[in-house]
């Protein structure tokens, strides 16, 4: 079992700048989720990420640029 079928993770949020030296986030990593179809927020390409959790344990994603 992957640490994806185990863990069953409903989306990602990664934080780096856009033009940030150090290659993050890493292509390997971002394909890892594409692959799984875990959607992917990040700073660089969708600004500031806000997630509001419900206290049933619903979620909602917003994202400054509001597309995704």
């Amino acid at each position: 079992m992957s640490g994806f079928e185990a863990i069953q993770p409903g989306f990602s949020i990664y934080s780096a700048g856009l033009t940030n030296s150090y290659g993050h986030p890493n292509k390997e990593t971002i394909e890892r989720f594409e692959l799984h179809e875990i959607p992917i927020y990040g700073t660089a390409e969708d600004g500031t990420v806000t997630v509001r959790v419900n206290p049933n344990g619903n979620y909602s994603i917003d994202t400054e640029k509001g597309e995704h």
